[in-house]
């Protein structure tokens, strides 16, 4: 099974959407990360937030290509 058919399967079951709209939290929390002073200030840390924020955009996309 390839994981567009798995996500085709799963679209529709209530604990994928939940594990879906937990991601889209957990997306909009690190992007409110960047308000943090501490956060701008240091380029390692924005560096990290960013690889972070596209890691998780790269899961939700992956999981929702096939339901959109």
């Amino acid at each position: 099974m390839t994981l567009a058919e798995a996500v085709k399967a799963l679209r529709h079951n209530d604990d994928f959407k939940v594990i879906l709209e937990n991601l889209s939290k957990e997306r909009e929390v690190l992007i409110n990360d960047f308000h943090q002073p501490e956060v701008l200030e240091n380029p390692q840390a924005l560096a990290r937030l960013g690889g972070e924020i596209a890691s998780v955009d790269r899961i939700i996309k992956s999981l929702t290509y096939e339901s959109e």
